[in-house]
């Protein structure tokens, strides 16, 4: 039951990112530029793992995919976050 609702976000983002391309080609390169940040990458798995550590504990396996959007939601957050200081 979990799994549907983040499906369809990812779809969303994934949808909103390919419609972005096609209106101004390489911007898809500078949205998913915090992947290559280490710092940022680093953070994110550890919030993926940690999320991760609690839906394996709480038996629920539709929470793993909320796992993988947190930890891409904390890297994205980091990256920006560094790139201002």
């Amino acid at each position: 039951m979990l799994l549907l609702p983040a499906l369809v976000i990812i779809a969303a983002l994934l949808i909103r990112v390919g419609m972005a391309e096609l209106k101004e080609p390489g911007c898809v390169r500078r949205e998913v530029r915090f992947l290559r940040n280490g710092r940022a990458v680093c953070v994110g798995l550890f919030a993926l793992v940690h999320t991760a550590v609690v839906a394996w504990v709480l038996g629920s396996p539709g929470v793993f995919l909320w796992a993988l959007l947190a930890g891409l939601l904390v890297a994205f957050i980091v990256d920006r976050v560094l790139e201002r200081s």
